[in-house]
């Protein structure tokens, strides 16, 4: 996946590591869990302290709870993603 592989590389100015990463659970080449899966595997400076949002149109309450158990994921939010949603994590995650 393009997201792992960008993780993956070396980063600077002019390639950031993403603060932020939005992981649908029902991506088309993988799902979120999948991608957990990988993801946990990268080195600590390849994940950085980048916020984790995974995003889903799941009702199940099951999705949730998996995902408070996983400590990569800081939050579980249903879609879909609106200003407001997002103005909300960005004042919690990076507010000074």
């Amino acid at each position: 996946m393009q997201a792992l592989d960008y993780l993956k590389t070396k980063h600077d100015r002019d390639r950031p590591q993403p603060d932020l990463i939005f992981l649908d659970m029902n991506m088309p080449a993988m799902t979120g869990w999948e991608f957990l899966e990988e993801y946990r595997e990268l080195d600590i400076e390849q994940k950085r302290r980048a916020v984790t949002i995974m995003l889903t149109t799941s009702l199940n309450p099951d999705d949730e709870e998996r995902a408070k158990s996983v400590s990569e994921i800081n939050a579980f939010r249903n879609k879909p993603l609106s200003r407001e949603m997002l103005n909300e994590l960005l004042e919690e995650y990076f507010a000074d």
